[in-house]
Order: structure tokens, then sequence, then C-alpha cells
């Protein structure tokens, strides 16, 4: 079998354990200890192999559907940089079930540590995590707009000011449409100086005013 089909084998029989017997009730006293489990998922997150983060992932997305809002308080502070850190992969397949996992984690409270977590990685400038981040931000937004007070989602754009401005220079296409995307549904709740506020701390004067510019632009304001 070698040493990648034993791993395979051995994440197999976690993951059935887990979805047989994991529960809010118990994962303090399941057989094999949660925390155990915990270390061994961030220490194999960043492994060299993605079929087996893959694996990896898959076993955490059980362990999310199990304790749900309990994960999110207790566990995701010790995973969140490993799972941010895989939407940077050149796999596309490994990036997709990365994302998938982010986007169930969204959805139980708890959360805000985790979104301030990928709002600030938007800062780095990695290609393929910008993409993912600002489509798991995008997606966040669509599905919860609905049910969340006009406050909640003002706060939620003011988080995103700084980082979206700096994505709207990107020198890649799709990460400026993307982020005007945003800043085009983010006029609904904040004014456009908030984002010449975040400006301000760009790295030259030029790209400032193209900046203001582009955002005018958004906000319907370049006739002016």
């Amino acid at each position: 079998k070698g040493k990648w089909g034993e791993k395979q084998e051995q994440i197999i029989l976690l993951k059935k354990e887990l979805e047989t017997n994991l529960s809010k009730d118990n994962y303090k006293n399941s057989e094999i200890p949660i925390d155990t489990i915990i270390n061994l998922i961030n220490q194999k997150l960043n492994e060299k192999q993605q079929k087996l983060v893959i694996l990896i992932f898959e076993l955490l997305e059980i362990i999310i559907n199990k304790l749900n809002e309990i994960f999110n308080e207790e566990y995701l502070p010790i995973l969140s940089a490993s799972i941010i850190n895989n939407l940077n992969d050149n796999n596309i397949q490994l990036r997709y079930k990365a994302a998938t996992v982010i986007l169930k984690i969204l959805k139980f409270n708890k959360r805000e540590f985790f979104i301030s977590q990928l709002i600030e990685s938007l800062k780095i400038d990695k290609n393929n995590m910008r993409i993912e981040i600002l489509t798991i931000l995008a997606q966040y937004y669509s599905s919860s707009k609905n049910s969340f007070s006009k406050k909640a989602i003002q706060n939620y754009f003011e988080l995103l000011t700084e980082s979206l401005v700096l994505c709207i220079e990107d020198k890649f296409n799709k990460i400026r449409n993307l982020s005007e995307d945003l800043i085009k549904e983010s006029t609904k709740y904040i004014p456009i100086d908030r984002y010449y506020k975040a400006s301000k701390d760009l790295y030259s004067k030029v790209v400032q005013d193209k900046v203001n510019s582009k955002i005018k632009e958004i906000y319907g304001l370049d006739n002016e």
C-alpha cells in the first residue's frame, strides 16, 4: 500500500468513527480525544501532499457539522491560519475544499474572529488567496443580508474597506472585479468618505487618486 495508502485508510477510519459517535454531548469524552484530533488536523493541513490535505478537510467538515458553534469557539482559533493558508494552494480542488469548509464555518455563531482574519488576509498580495477570499466574502454577504440587521451589514463593510481599497488596485483583473462588486454592494450601507479615509494608507498619491477616482465612479459620482 505504501505510506499514502496507510494514511488514507487511517483517515477514512477516523472519519467513520467521528460520523458515527461524535456529538455536542460527548465531544470531550469521545474514544479518541477531540483535542488530539484537532492538533493532528492542524499539523496535516500544512502537509505538501495535496490529496492528504483534501482528506483532512473532509475530516474537519464532519467535526464542524457535528459541533457547529462549539467548533468555532473552541477549535477554530487553533486551525484558522492553516485553513486560510490553503486558499493560496495551486491545486484548484484543494482550494475549493478549503472554501467549502470556510463557508460552512461562517454559517455558525462565534465567527466574528474568523471573518476578521479572512479580511486581514486580503492584505497579503497572493492572487489565489485574494480571489478565494473575495468570493467567499461575497457569498457570505449574499446568503446573510436578508437575515442580518442593517447595522450588522454596515459593520461588515466597515471591516472590509481597507482590504477592498488594496484589492481594487490589484494588477489582476479578476481581483479588481470581485472587489468592485463588493464595493458596489457596500454603497447602500457606508458613505464614500469611509473609502477616501482608507485610501490614505496607500503607498503613493498617484495610486490613492486612481483608487479614489474608481470609488467615485462606483458610487455614481464621477460626473460631479
